[in-house]
């Protein structure tokens, strides 16, 4: 049953460090379900060449997610865990890409950038010198039959459970990293991200919580 929490959206403030290893964990006192998440990033992570010129550095800035819950093997560690898009290597996530906007790619293949088509920019009317970025938009996976999820003391293990909602033991572990383009001149906490999680309350059916499956 969906609607005891009406559609919400929490925002969450998220400074780039210089190292893409700060994270921020989300998590819930009763049951949701995750819609979609999606980022956005200000000018401070855009980059600009030595005379100044915004935009002129190419970037490209990845969400990630592991999602999290308590251990319920004897002698394990406190949680296990799941990327929710795949590992890093993975580029199915939410994904920025900065630079010259002229340079971005559209759905007729033109441009010469690397950037997804549903990406959105908005330049500043007043003086042209600042943008803001949209990433694209992601929903988390509903798994409906067998998950792997990772316990660092017994290594993978069988789960039946929908990725896409959030039990009151569970958490999600945010973080924007870097995967591609040119960083070097990034200084650390310039830049601003802000993580959109769009969610809704669900019921208490326990069908959709995940099942440990015993060897």
């Amino acid at each position: 049953m969906s609607g005891i929490i009406p559609p919400s959206i929490l925002a969450l403030n998220y400074a780039v460090d210089g190292e893409f290893k700060k994270y921020v964990n989300v998590s819930f006192p009763f049951r949701v379900k995750i819609e979609k998440i999606w980022f956005t990033a200000d000018d401070g992570l855009s980059g600009e060449d030595d005379d100044g010129n915004p935009w002129s550095t190419e970037r490209i800035l990845r969400l990630g997610a592991i999602k999290t819950r308590n251990a319920k093997n004897t002698g394990g560690f406190v949680s296990d865990n799941n990327w929710v898009w795949g590992d890093m290597a993975s580029n199915d996530k939410p994904t920025c890409w900065f630079g010259n906007p002229d340079f971005r790619d559209d759905e007729t293949g033109a441009g010469s950038g690397n950037n997804p088509y549903d990406q959105q920019v908005q330049l500043d009317d007043v003086n042209d010198t600042v943008a803001v970025y949209r990433s694209t938009t992601k929903s988390l996976p509903s798994v409906e039959d067998m998950t792997t999820w990772w316990n660092w003391d017994t290594g993978p293990q069988g789960y039946k459970t929908d990725l896409s909602v959030m039990n009151e033991d569970e958490f999600l572990s945010l973080f924007v990293y870097a995967d591609g383009g040119d960083w070097s001149e990034y200084t650390p906490y310039t830049g601003t991200a802000t993580i959109f999680v769009s969610y809704t309350g669900v019921g208490g059916n326990t069908l959709t919580a995940p099942v440990r499956i015993w060897d």
